[in-house]
């Protein structure tokens, strides 16, 4: 009898330690998992911040290409549309008028096709206060304001150069013309 007492005793105990050993191991669990969703909800705002750096740069890129193309545009038709095009790609960069909604990398190709700006605008902001939202480093902003400043010295360089072709154009001059063209498109 006092052998049964004992296996039940015994029974007990290793039911007990069998509980302890699951609840210790549940609770080793959750907190794993509560780490890895942790960890994967920081993997998922890395992501969407980069990605949301990538279209920051890109658009930045593209603006520049596309002040470039509007003044040879501008230079090789003599149409004063890409003056405000130019004009206006400028100031929406700088934050000067509201940006139109879904601002793209294929906007302004789109109303060179079909003529038509997009209605509806966004509030203006300027591309600097684009890169502190997008959470860039300070590093990184140094040398964004760097590039975006090359782009506005280069936009100087074209807008000169629409001042030259207004001037040409009022002459009728196209050797001069042809001059000014050259510079534009070469490189």
């Amino acid at each position: 009898m006092a052998n049964n007492i004992e296996i039940k005793k015994d029974k007990q105990t290793i039911i007990q330690i069998l509980i302890i050993i699951l609840f210790i191991s549940a609770t080793v669990e959750i907190y794993v998992l509560d780490k890895y969703f942790t960890i994967n909800e920081e993997i998922q705002k890395i992501e969407v911040n980069r990605l949301q750096s990538h279209k920051v740069i890109s658009q930045m890129k593209q603006t520049s290409d596309d002040l470039t193309n509007m003044v040879r545009l501008y230079v090789t038709t003599g149409n004063d549309r890409f003056i405000s095009y130019f004009n206006d790609i400028l100031q929406i960069r700088d934050g000067s008028i509201p940006r139109p909604k879904n601002y793209t990398d294929y906007y302004w190709a789109k109303i060179l096709a079909t003529g038509r700006e997009q209605e509806i605008k966004d509030d203006p902001k300027s591309l600097k206060d684009i890169f502190i939202e997008t959470k860039f480093s300070q590093y990184e902003i140094e040398l964004l304001t760097k590039a975006l400043s090359a782009s506005n010295d280069l936009a100087v360089i074209e807008n000169k150069a629409i001042e030259q072709t207004k001037k040409l154009h009022n002459l009728e001059d196209t050797n001069k013309s042809n001059v000014i063209i050259k510079t534009l498109f070469s490189k």
